[in-house]
């Protein structure tokens, strides 16, 4: 009866899990660090592949690295696009996935 209820929890965890992920691919407007941010700030936006809108980055105390690994486009509806300015601790900016930030066909509905 254990082992059903355990079975039971890790099947429907997976699948919050995934239902949670696949709404969380687009993010909408402009992505702004604050000043306190640090790395556990970023994990909000870990699963974003997405961005319609800026990214902007400024004056932070705490943040060395900026990590987001499933971003593949930004779409941008605002200049500027992206923005790091006044990072005391940041290190490095890791955008593995990123393929192409779009300037000119921005999303009629955005």
């Amino acid at each position: 009866m254990l082992c059903v209820l355990v079975l039971f929890m890790v099947v429907i965890g997976t699948g919050g899990a995934l239902a949670a992920s696949s709404n969380k691919t687009l993010y909408r407007g402009v992505l702004s660090v604050p000043a306190s941010a640090d790395a556990s700030y970023l994990k909000r936006y870990r699963d974003y592949e997405e961005v319609y809108g800026s990214v902007i980055v400024e004056n932070t105390t705490k943040l060395e690295r900026f990590v987001m690994l499933h971003l593949r486009n930004i779409s941008c509806t605002a200049t500027p696009c992206v923005k790091f300015r006044n990072n005391t601790k940041l290190k490095s900016i890791w955008l593995p996935n990123l393929k192409y930030m779009d300037y000119k066909n921005m999303p009629e509905d955005a």
